[in-house]
């Protein structure tokens, strides 16, 4: 058994799998086919399988997939079991609510799976679960009874539909074989890994859960609003007016330097210990080594205290720069007053800490940046040796865009065509068939991409925006943000 990738405008049998696993252990196949009549092969490594890309494309006529589950145009909600059997059949992605208890507090979360089979009597779902007697999930068969309203949950029990299109692209033989595929499992993880996610691959071959990036919304959206109406009470007020007074503002600029440096640690902390638990949940499900896991815990870290180290610096100089300059705007607007010249200068010396210390981190960015293209860019031989989902470097256009940045989406050897995405000043994020040119192509480590159906995903979703900037998103930063996991780009 060999595993292939197969391209959607050249179906080469030359072009490998995305990761180039030569290990057939993490081949799976199908029992069944998929719309073309082929074996369908899952590459467990990368998770590309080796079919047509399934590209969500709403045709208007199907609410979309990606709208609020609980959005009654987006999903049929089931009351009794004489609706279950009329709208429910095998293949189709399932939710119910569910409520857990942690201390004195109650969460409402939504649960998903896939329907393996239904009759009169009973509803087979294949889902997340944990084992009888045990804490440990796993994905496996539960037979649920249509009678028992208790174990369906009519009312809060309903079906998630999808666009048409991506539906006749992943038929229900082929759902529910990847849902068998997956029996076993056991690589759960809230956020990374969840059963929403493992619901969503075997609908559209792409693992995703709206329901965890909803609710991380909905928690930064409450702290927002918290913050807000502290900083509008008369207590914040009054107390902002005391520390206006010119004494206040120069013992605060002193300090300014040393607090603001150690709330920059603090959050940079934070920012750290969360990619490494997400690290920690790729190691787990196995997307990862353990090598890997160690060598980007390292280069994490390091990048860390590279950013604590050039921020402070920066930051500092910046503080003393903002300083000077405030105090002298401050000295003629106020024709001369101590007050004002003090004033003047904590506003500058904060302001130009805040412009220094970000100043000092995106050139550090930038730098890395460069620094990473430059060493994981190799030539490309011929046209033949391109794959779907590849990161291009394509000679530019101006001189001061002498190279562009691309994705991939389609070959043709035929006519020596290559069809690209790429994020254009004037145009924005366009796709378009170009000439095969002598060109580069960045070069990844195993586990770092997203499957080949979702950076093509990722990158269609962004068509039309017009969103260019040359210091924060231009050509490169667009093409590996599709590409490279996101809790992987650092």
């Amino acid at each position: 058994m060999s595993q292939r990738c197969i391209n959607l405008d050249s179906a080469s049998p030359e072009t490998k799998c995305m990761c180039l696993e030569p290990d057939e252990t993490f081949y799976v196949t199908y029992s069944d086919y998929d719309h073309e009549g082929r074996d369908v092969i899952l590459c467990e490594r990368c998770g590309c399988e080796n079919r047509e890309i399934t590209v969500s494309v709403d045709d208007g006529k199907s609410p979309a997939a990606n709208q609020e589950l609980k959005n009654q145009s987006s999903c049929n909600v089931i009351n009794n079991a004489a609706e279950a059997r009329k709208r429910l059949q095998a293949g189709d992605h399932v939710a119910w609510g569910r409520k857990k208890v942690f201390g004195q507090s109650t969460v409402k979360y939504d649960h998903h799976g896939i329907v393996r089979s239904i009759d009169e009597k009973n509803m087979i779902i294949i889902e997340y679960k944990e084992l009888m007697n045990s804490k440990t999930i796993t994905i496996q068969q539960t037979t649920y009874s249509l009678s028992c309203a208790a174990d369906m949950g009519y009312g809060d029990f309903y079906c998630i539909n999808y666009p048409r299109l991506l539906t006749k692209l992943n038929p229900p033989q082929l759902v529910i074989s990847r849902a068998l595929s997956k029996l076993g499992e056991r690589g759960y993880n809230l956020l990374l890994n969840n059963c929403e996610s493992f619901a969503a691959f075997c609908k559209r071959g792409v693992a995703r859960s709206l329901q965890v990036s909803e609710n991380i919304c909905k928690v930064v959206t409450t702290i927002v609003r918290e913050l807000q109406t502290v900083c509008r009470s008369p207590r914040f007020l009054v107390l902002c007016g005391e520390i206006g007074g010119a004494e206040m503002i120069e013992k605060g600029m002193q300090q300014t330097n040393v607090v603001g440096g150690v709330m920059y640690l603090v959050f940079e902390g934070m920012l750290c210990c969360v990619d490494i638990y997400k690290l920690f949940g790729h190691k787990h499900d196995k997307s990862i080594t353990k090598k890997q896991f160690i060598e980007l815990v390292v280069k994490r870290v390091v990048l860390s205290i590279s950013k604590v180290i050039v921020g402070t610096t920066t930051g500092i100089i910046g503080a003393g720069a903002g300083a000077i300059a405030g105090g002298v705007i401050g000295g003629v607007v106020t024709l001369g007053s101590p007050p004002g010249i003090a004033l003047g200068m904590g506003v500058g010396s904060f302001i130009g800490s805040v412009a220094g210390g970000v100043g000092g981190v995106a050139t550090l960015n930038g730098s890395r940046t460069i620094i990473w293209s430059l060493l994981h860019s190799k030539d490309v031989e011929s046209i033949e040796k391109l794959r779907l989902g590849d990161h291009v470097i394509l000679p530019g256009e101006a001189l001061l865009h002498p190279r562009c940045h691309a994705i991939v989406s389609g070959i043709d050897c035929a006519d020596n065509k290559i069809k690209v995405i790429k994020n254009e000043h004037k145009r924005g994020v366009v796709e378009e068939w170009i000439a095969y040119v002598p060109m580069k192509r960045m070069e990844y480590g195993l586990g770092e991409c997203y499957p080949v159906p979702q950076v093509l995903e990722n990158a269609r979703r962004k068509l039309g925006q017009k969103r260019f900037s040359i210091i924060n998103y231009n050509c490169k930063t667009f093409a590996k943000e599709q590409k490279m996991k996101k809790e992987l780009n650092f």
